[in-house]
């Protein structure tokens, strides 16, 4: 049965298992939400998971950066999805126990009809997040993987400006090659692989505006305290580019 808020929302339910599940909440500071009304989700596999304010305490949703909200934004159809790995992830959570939240999350996601290619990625980007919170061999993995990545892109360039499919060819396997670096989320390395060239250049045009925006903002931020004097009430800085990291 497809997801549909407000009407057919199973797996996810309420505390009772009834349908449709509420999924309510109240904006408590720029970034941070208190859910209002408890949900339920039956995964596939194992008990159900009770999503209580309690239990979830504050969340920024889903934990996207600014400049990849082109891609997909803090809020949307994977909501839920999002609330479910908060409650499930936490400071004291083991790398073992990430894994699964992790799995959950991209099962969740399928549930909620999350178009594929975007539940894959997000579901790489919390795979990479939870390696590098293992630390260990995890993390050092995940750096040689950046800076593998790093190198085969800086090759593809080369390989398409200079017309040397060879390199082309080396740069696109790269992904798969590298992917055993993420141990046994390798799949998520392979998606997350390919999946950077899809977003960076995007991304970049995103940090760009983003530098354009907070000069301007900084601009008259400090044209409005030199006006401070003459009486004008002092103006607020950007908002910080990092602000859910």
């Amino acid at each position: 049965m497809t997801f549909r808020w407000g009407a057919s929302t199973a797996p996810f339910t309420d505390l009772d298992g009834a349908e449709p599940a509420r999924f309510a909440l109240e904006q408590v500071d720029d970034d941070r939400f208190r859910l209002l009304v408890p949900f339920r989700y039956q995964p596939p596999t194992g008990p159900p998971i009770e999503v209580t304010p309690d239990a979830l305490g504050t969340t920024d949703l889903a934990s996207i950066q600014t400049s990849l909200t082109w891609f997909v934004n803090r809020h949307g159809r994977h909501t839920p999805a999002a609330l479910v790995h908060d409650l499930l992830v936490g400071r004291s959570t083991s790398p073992a126990e990430r894994a699964a939240a992790d799995e959950r999350f991209h099962q969740a996601m399928a549930d909620l009809d999350v178009p594929p290619v975007r539940r894959l990625v997000m579901w790489s980007a919390v795979t990479l997040a939870s390696r590098w919170a293992a630390g260990g061999w995890s993390r050092a993995g995940v750096v040689t993987w950046g800076l593998a990545s790093v190198a085969g892109t800086a090759l593809l360039v080369h390989g398409v400006v200079h017309r040397r499919p060879g390199q082309v060819v080396v740069a696109l396997v790269g992904p798969a090659a590298a992917a055993p670096l993420w141990g046994r989320q390798a799949v998520a390395g392979v998606v997350g692989g390919y999946a950077l060239w899809v977003v960076v250049l995007p991304t970049a045009a995103s940090l760009a505006g983003y530098g354009t925006y907070w000069a301007v903002e900084e601009g008259v931020r400090r044209l409005r305290t030199l006006g401070r004097r003459r009486g004008a009430p002092p103006a607020p800085g950007p908002v910080p580019f990092a602000e859910t990291a």
